[in-house]
């Protein structure tokens, strides 16, 4: 009987430790529903405003000339209910992104949140913005994080880690891919 109590105390601390662990992790992981994003927008000549979501199972959703994009705010953060908002917004999926190398970005996506970017520089005029995107999120606030990747055009900024290079090469084979359907 003393056997019995004894495993089920250990068992119940046990899980109890396991999961105080657990809602402390805010990183790049399945619990989110988007993971990346890439996209180029330019209002000088008319209004462009293209790209696509990732989300967590591998479908890539497209989107063209949004009607209301929520937009980050100025802590690069954007809440869960924003997120969907945006993609509600999508043309639906356009591509699907093979779920196991989905999942060998992530711990890229990890690096790549801790860099720092380089401060923006001006490099052309009315050529608008191409830019490449991961988000984290907070599984406690619900409000995603985003991650710079690269951003060209008008204003430049480079995250200076090497995992967010490759991340930016990766969607932009994507933005090939779609490319290619089109």
């Amino acid at each position: 009987m003393k056997t019995i109590k004894l495993f089920s105390v250990t068992l119940l601390i046990s899980i109890f430790l396991t999961t105080c662990d657990a809602t402390k992790i805010v990183n790049p992981n399945f619990n989110q529903k988007i993971l990346f994003e890439a996209g180029y927008i330019n209002f000088a000549w008319g209004k462009v405003h293209t790209g696509f979501l990732i989300d967590s199972v591998g479908n890539v959703f497209c989107y063209n000339l949004p009607q209301h994009w929520n937009n980050i705010d100025s802590l690069n953060q954007i809440s869960e209910q924003a997120m969907d908002a945006n993609l509600s917004q999508t043309n639906g999926v356009c591509l699907t992104v093979n779920l196991a190398e989905l999942k060998s970005k992530l711990p890229l996506l990890s690096n790549a949140s801790r860099a720092t970017t380089t401060k923006p520089k001006n490099e052309m005029n009315d050529a608008g913005v191409s830019y490449y995107l991961g988000y984290t999120f907070n599984n406690q606030t619900k409000i995603y994080k985003q991650v710079l990747l690269k951003q060209t055009g008008d204003w430049a900024i480079n995250n200076n880690s090497k995992a967010a290079e490759d991340l930016e090469t990766w969607l932009f084979s994507i933005s090939q891919q779609l490319n290619n359907l089109r």
